[in-house]
């Protein structure tokens, strides 16, 4: 049968009313469906069980239900009990037992409004043109009942069923939004190799129901199954897309780190370009803010190699030394004069200097980012402890934890430096925490590994 669109983005579209040239096309084609099922229906032979059929399209009703994805677009297996109706009940009603069990399958979507009406009555029986073709061969053969003889017939069948959805769903998607029937061909590819795969399921099921009126049901665990794989297709598709989006915002928030500190280098060099005698207080200061872009363009340089070798599967390694704190926390407020405030210390760690700088960094990125309203950022250090305290709004309490998860839209810039953070300090015994504090503001803890 033809392949539609993925059910999770097809939704807004399906609970819209068919409406124009679609709604002309559609009814067109309905109306055509529902003339050839009824005639063939009163034409052919054979004696009806209406139990077996009403069970026959209730269990087609489930494997409409049973979407799996597929190309670019889903199919539900119901060849595993449409092959069935074709062999157990007289082939000319397979038709009408396939528009009732896609009708009793849409029925849900219905009810919640995710399926509107017009769509309901008209494209149903559009979709169920498939089932026309194996009916009318069956039929005009005579079949009545499975054998193994009429494997033949079988195969002429499943052919002229997809002859069906080419002409149907390929005529439906021309007349309707313009898509040559041959641009259609690699989506149906899928969805017959699919067909096809599971037709001699659905036959073993109907020999299977010779001597079992109802054995047949015994394929619906089969179809439950292959939904349930279908949807962890999608939750991995939907995973991979969020990180690819999540790496997009990255690359976008990063380019714009980049920029200023590229821009202001770029002005300070064209500056000392065009005054060679500049005087030296002026020098100075041009060179003091170019050290100032230059560290922390070094930052940023040096937060994409580290994530980039995380997650090249090379585990940050830490070169642990005793320091001095009062240097480091120097070293990180002078790249940002007047804004970044370092308390004096006599303080000194066993730690990894170029990781507790990079922290830092990340970490004074973060508060100047999301704060501070009043006052400057302050460093400070305690016995084995490194604050990084700030004056802005903090941050929720149901996001603490989160800010820390890779490419959090809560982390600076790029989304890295918490994320970064947090993995450098423990990778030496180590971790960094954020607290609100109880007056306004955000503390940011360095926890430093003991001896």
């Amino acid at each position: 049968m033809a392949a539609d669109q993925p059910e999770h983005l097809s939704r807004p579209r399906e609970a819209l009313p068919l409406r124009g040239r679609s709604l002309a096309v559609e009814a067109a084609v309905a109306l055509a469906f529902g003339v050839a099922a009824a005639l063939l229906a009163a034409l052919g032979h054979g004696h009806v069980r209406w139990d077996v059929a009403a069970v026959l399209a209730a269990a087609l009703a489930f494997t409409v239900r049973a979407q799996f994805d597929i190309g670019s677009g889903y199919t539900p297996p119901t060849q595993l009990v449409f092959v069935p109706a074709l062999l157990l009940e007289p082939a000319s009603v397979a038709p009408l037992i396939a528009v009732a069990g896609w009708a009793l399958g849409r029925v849900p979507d219905l009810v919640r409004g995710e399926l509107h009406s017009s769509r309901f009555l008209l494209k149903i029986p559009s979709n169920c043109w498939f089932a026309l073709g194996p009916a009318l061969v069956l039929e005009l053969a005579g079949v009545h009942g499975p054998s193994w003889h009429d494997w033949p017939l079988y195969v002429a069948a499943l052919a002229a069923q997809f002859v069906g959805d080419l002409v149907s769903g390929g005529l439906r998607e021309w007349l309707e939004l313009g898509i040559a029937p041959a641009l259609q061909l690699r989506s149906l590819l899928y969805v017959w190799a699919f067909d096809a795969a599971l037709s001699p399921v659905g036959l073993l099921a109907a020999f299977a129901s010779v001597g079992h009126r109802f054995a047949f049901v015994g394929v619906l665990p089969l179809a439950a199954l292959l939904a349930l794989f279908s949807i962890e297709r999608v939750r991995r598709f939907e995973a991979e897309l969020g990180a690819m989006r999540s790496r997009e915002a990255m690359i976008a928030g990063a380019s714009h780190e980049l920029r200023t500190p590229l821009s202001v280098l770029g002005g300070l060099i064209e500056a000392l370009g065009r005054a060679p005698d500049m005087e030296p207080s002026r020098r100075a200061e041009a060179l003091a803010s170019m050290r100032r872009q230059t560290g922390q363009l070094r930052h940023l340089v040096g937060q994409f190699i580290d994530y980039a070798e995380l997650k090249a599967g090379r585990d940050f390694v830490a070169r642990p030394r005793t320091v001095e704190l009062g240097p480091c926390l120097a070293a990180v407020a002078e790249l940002w004069e007047g804004d970044v405030r370092a308390e004096p210390t006599t303080l000194r760690a066993h730690t990894d200097p170029d990781a507790l700088h990079a922290v830092l960094m990340a970490l004074v990125s973060n508060a100047l980012k999301h704060g501070p309203a009043t006052g400057p950022v302050t460093l400070a250090a305690s016995d084995g402890v490194v604050s990084v305290v700030d004056e802005g709004p903090g941050i929720p309490a149901d996001r603490l934890g989160a800010v820390f998860d890779e490419l959090s839209e809560t982390n600076e810039g790029s989304g890295l430096g918490l994320y970064l953070a947090r993995e450098m300090m423990r990778a030496q015994g180590g971790d960094v925490v954020l607290a609100n504090r109880p007056g306004g503001g955000l503390e940011a803890v360095v926890l430093l590994a003991g001896d």
